[in-house]
């Protein structure tokens, strides 16, 4: 499986959740139970600094749509001013199927811009990632869904990662 750093933040296009990453939805964590991404993020989204610290809230991030924003609660020890959105690449060992990252290069293999389009599902590869997303951005029936349409948002680019490890949720 992918291994992401602590602290890392990323758009995920479900309501399900993947193991070892939480919603930003502003929810304060107990210190004892999460030290090491508490010595990442402190107390910069809230919490009391003596037994508690929050996550990111949605509200605290850009706004992306019915896409929902992550953090790795659990991979290897980062520390960092600023929590990095996980990047595109072509490694098959940091691809994860359904993640949504920024990019400002090219699209690399694995991954298609967030630009609405229509996927088929009778294409097999497809059918994984609409086990994810399903038809949340828009479909046809049983044969096709979309994939997010973030081309709207800023100056940025989103990518989806279509090809890559599936995600494992609890």
């Amino acid at each position: 499986m992918a291994t992401f750093k602590m602290g890392h933040i990323a758009l995920f296009p479900s309501e399900r959740t993947p193991n070892n990453w939480a919603s930003c939805n502003g929810q304060t964590m107990p210190i004892r139970n999460n030290q090491a991404l508490y010595a990442i993020i402190g107390t910069k989204y809230g919490g009391n600094g003596g037994d508690t610290f929050a996550v990111p809230s949605s509200k605290q991030l850009p706004d992306i749509g019915r896409c929902r924003h992550l953090i790795c609660t659990e991979g290897s020890f980062s520390f960092g001013a600023a929590l990095p959105y996980i990047e595109a690449s072509e490694d098959e060992y940091e691809k994860v199927m359904g993640f949504i990252t920024e990019t400002s290069g090219n699209v690399p293999d694995g991954w298609l811009l967030c630009d609405g389009r229509m996927l088929d599902l009778a294409i097999s590869e497809n059918q994984p990632l609409f086990a994810i997303i399903g038809d949340t951005f828009g479909g046809e029936g049983n044969n096709k869904f979309a994939l997010p349409n973030l081309n709207s948002i800023g100056d940025k680019k989103y990518v989806i990662c279509v090809s890559g490890q599936f995600p494992s949720f609890s």
